[in-house]
């Protein structure tokens, strides 16, 4: 069977037709990503084998439909999460993973060392859709308009920068971002971050604070924390 990534001699690769372009994908880095290692036909199956295709993506198979159950992700915990988040009350109620998450390019957080660029690959999947545009300067202005709707937050500008969207936006009980509320239900308190045992870095990030901390381990005494 050929590969996304090397292709065979028995059949047309994926790659062939489905390089970078308005609807395929970047193969460099479909290979950096979980799924990698995975041929195309794991998850594009029925209608993909003649081509022309009868598939379509819709069609494809969601997370869930593969690591639910036996994952050492809780997808059952993450799906009640999304049933309950205003993205499927009142979005869609058929919100998927693969709305927030590319399934060619997505890399879990545990894969990355440096909390700033953990941080934001989490808040590009809000901003897809929260500041989207149809090129960049209808992006920016769009950014523009989050911003200002955040400039109640003291140095709200760091923290747009510093800080994951789903910090704020989901209840103090999560331990994943994924059971998103109304902007009128989102944290508005300080120490939910900013405190040692925070959800920040107890929950979300747990392995970047456990990093930082054996590289500093000094922080632990510091002073007021």
């Amino acid at each position: 069977m050929a590969t996304a990534q090397t292709g065979g001699s028995d059949e047309r690769p994926c790659i062939g037709c489905h390089k970078p372009s308005d609807t395929t994908i970047d193969p460099a880095r479909y290979a950096q990503s979980v799924h990698g290692h995975l041929d195309c036909a794991m998850c594009h199956v029925e209608g993909f084998s003649q081509f022309p295709h009868s598939g379509t993506r819709t069609g494809a198979p969601d997370c869930t439909s593969c690591h639910s159950g036996s994952s050492p992700y809780d997808f059952d915990g993450i799906a009640k999460a999304v049933k309950e988040s205003v993205h499927a009350k009142a979005v869609d109620p058929a919100f998927r993973c693969t709305n927030c998450h590319s399934p060619h390019y997505y890399v879990p957080a545990t894969r990355l060392a440096n909390p700033s660029e953990a941080i934001r690959i989490a808040n590009q999947s809000c901003l897809r859709c929260h500041a989207k545009g149809d090129a960049e300067p209808q992006r920016k202005v769009a950014l523009e308009r989050l911003a200002a709707k955040h400039r109640w937050v003291p140095h709200w500008e760091l923290h747009l920068r510093a800080a994951p969207c789903v910090a704020c936006h989901t209840p103090d009980t999560q331990r994943t971002g994924h059971l998103v509320v109304p902007a009128s239900a989102a944290q508005r308190d300080c120490a939910t971050c900013h405190s040692r045992d925070s959800k920040l870095v107890t929950e979300l990030y747990t392995h970047l604070a456990a990093k930082e901390r054996a590289e500093m381990p000094w922080r632990e005494d510091s002073p007021g924390e």
